[in-house]
């Protein structure tokens, strides 16, 4: 990826398309390549300008009943998706990763963190807003079978538990780790076998929802 990070912004309204655009401008290694208001111009100008990331609304993920961060995916478009929401809970969360998105950012967040998550995301890591609701059935220290993750995992496979969280890859990880990438990958079968998941967005959603942080 360039130096430059090009963001498209999609939303069906004007004001608040110009009122991101306005913050995006101020950063030197930011450029708007496109805007779009409804979901069908979505996936027009992410084809024609191959954004590295796309701040999309809610509203418009929608397109003849199919979901456009899908259809991106489909298409094999490369860009990161952060979708733009009014809802803030995990739930809404763990859809759009399992869909393919890299984060999301509530409505009412500070505009600053916009930027934050922008460069976040571009550089392959995943965007989760502190503030993330948990439902009634979720408990940081329980995972969906009413068993503690510490009592599961040793305090490495936590550490690589929460790189994966990240996005980061067994090579970035055993880069990070100091150690060997045959390691990362014995690590992460062993998360996904103890926690009883199959890939690595269903062991970040773990993650997610038990606020797991090693530090």
């Amino acid at each position: 990826m360039s130096s430059i990070i090009k963001v498209m912004i999609a939303d069906d309204y004007l004001i608040i398309r110009k009122r991101i655009k306005k913050l995006l401008k101020s950063e030197s290694d930011l450029e708007i390549v496109a805007q779009a208001s409804e979901a069908k111009e979505v996936i027009e100008k992410a084809e024609k300008h191959y954004p590295d990331v796309i701040l999309i609304d809610e509203n418009l993920l929608k397109l003849e009943n199919m979901n456009v961060i899908k259809i991106i995916r489909n298409r094999n478009i490369k860009s990161k998706i952060i979708v733009l929401t009014t809802n803030n809970d995990i739930e809404l969360f763990e859809k759009i990763l399992r869909l393919g998105a890299q984060g999301y950012i509530p409505k009412d967040m500070e505009l600053e963190e916009i930027v934050n998550a922008v460069k976040r995301v571009s550089e392959g890591l995943i965007y989760k807003h502190s503030s993330n609701k948990r439902t009634k059935s979720d408990s940081i220290n329980n995972t969906e079978n009413n068993v503690k993750y510490d009592e599961l995992l040793t305090a490495r496979e936590l550490e690589v538990l929460e790189l994966i969280a990240e996005g980061k890859i067994n090579k970035n990880i055993a880069k990070e780790l100091f150690i060997s990438e045959k390691t990362v990958k014995n690590h992460v079968s062993n998360i996904f076998r103890k926690l009883k998941v199959s890939d690595r967005t269903q062991a970040a959603i773990f993650a997610f929802k038990n606020n797991i942080k090693t530090y």
